[in-house]
């Protein structure tokens, strides 16, 4: 069983509120395109709190599913070998076998189970880390936007998805996992948030290992910072998580060593190896 939820979860809404902004790892780096006309951004570069991010380059080995075709020219919907991906019409589809905690079907891989010594965070009543790794993904079809997807995990951690992705960024609202699945496959990590009594507190902790890793100049030479995105997520089964392509992290706790490991392990792992600017994912206005 998992550990208690810190609190009882809305449904998913976009939130009306904005945070403070903080401080960004290098304010001298052009903004991403795609993030540039995000509503925090129309204020000046130094105090948004959209861009905070850093990245390194790598390569994905031994996917079998088909990837999206998108390249640096992108302009959001697919680079020049775009038109290899499939878009397939439908209102749902699943990726795998549905999971996501809560005694829900086992989604493959192999799950490590930490216990940091690290005090829990509100809500909880003990330090528990799981990451589990090397989750089969058997599809990357491009669906119709607006279409519903079932997913393996929790948060989702690959499998088919919009043929639209996020601006690499940090957002005070949720991005659909659709949309969120599509950046995992061009390499980013996903940073998520689930606890209304914990502050800044998670948040923090993504900060300080987003400037752990360092900057990668490839994905500065395209407009972005780093492949890094976070957003609250409401449908969490834990306060803290995170996703990459084939791998998920969920804690009851900040514990930086694990989550540092994480990074380092899963960074630009997706099976597309590109830093082509999003979009505001909150412009696409789904029913």
């Amino acid at each position: 069983m998992h550990p208690a939820k810190p609190h009882e979860k809305p449904p998913r809404q976009q939130s009306k509120g904005t945070k403070e902004a903080r401080e960004l790892i290098a304010e001298t780096i052009p903004l991403p395109a795609g993030a540039a006309y995000l509503p925090a951004m129309q204020g000046s570069f130094a105090s948004s709190h959209i861009v905070r991010s850093v990245l390194v380059a790598g390569a994905f080995a031994g996917f079998a599913g088909q990837g999206c075709g998108d390249d640096e020219s992108s302009d959001g919907v697919g680079g020049a070998d775009s038109s290899s991906a499939t878009s397939v019409a439908g209102p749902t589809s699943v990726a795998g076998p549905t999971s996501g905690g809560g005694g829900q079907a086992d989604p493959g891989g192999e799950l490590e189970v930490l216990r940091p010594d690290a005090p829990p965070l509100p809500g909880q009543t003990e330090c528990i880390v799981e990451v589990r790794r090397n989750i089969p993904i058997t599809s990357a079809r491009h669906l119709e936007i607006c279409s519903q997807i079932t997913y393996a995990t929790n948060p989702p951690s690959g499998g088919d998805h919009w043929p639209r992705w996020a601006a690499f960024a940090a957002y005070d609202e949720p991005i659909q996992g659709e949309i969120l699945v599509h950046d995992l496959e061009h390499g980013a990590i996903a940073m998520l948030h689930d606890c209304a009594d914990c502050g800044d507190a998670i948040v923090d902790a993504f900060e300080d290992a987003k400037s752990a890793h360092g900057i990668d100049q490839k994905c500065v030479s395209s407009g972005a910072v780093a492949r890094f995105i976070v957003a609250p997520d409401p449908d969490l089964d834990f306060p803290l998580a995170m996703a990459a392509w084939g791998a998920t992290y969920n804690a009851t706790c900040i514990d930086p060593a694990s989550i540092d490991a994480f990074v380092e392990a899963h960074y630009a792992a997706g099976p597309e190896d590109t830093c082509a600017s999003g979009i505001d994912p909150h412009t696409l206005n789904c029913p």
